[in-house]
């Protein structure tokens, strides 16, 4: 019985570190707004960050702007999937493709993308 009681409380403290180290805490609980890369000339250079600002669609087609850095330049027309919290503060991104955008958010044209 002592046995059985200790692996289960190995078992749930290793568990517990793994979901630590596995979970993007900057991720978690954010909503999810997805937009497209505005044309180039709305890009600007910070130290050694891109910064862009582009319109975001969250769920219900919910329309609202973003700030938001990157290390690498983005191509214009490209989508990416942010992850906000706070209403505004984008916390983390990633390059999708057009297809992976929920069927009920229509994303404006790459030319009509800026703000």
């Amino acid at each position: 019985m002592m046995k059985r009681t200790r692996f289960l409380f190995v078992l749930l403290a290793l568990t517990a570190i793994l979901g630590w180290v596995v979970v993007d805490s900057n991720r978690l609980f954010a909503d999810e707004y997805y937009v497209r890369v505005p044309n180039a000339d709305t890009v600007t250079r910070e130290g050694t960050d891109y910064v862009y600002t582009a319109i975001g669609y969250g769920d219900g087609n919910k329309k609202r702007s973003f700030t938001f850095n990157s290390d690498e330049r983005l191509a214009p027309g490209d989508v990416l999937k942010l992850y906000v919290k706070d209403e505004t503060d984008v916390t983390a991104l990633e390059q999708i493709e057009e297809r992976d955008v929920p069927i009920e958010i229509e994303l404006e044209p790459a030319e009509a993308a800026a703000p």
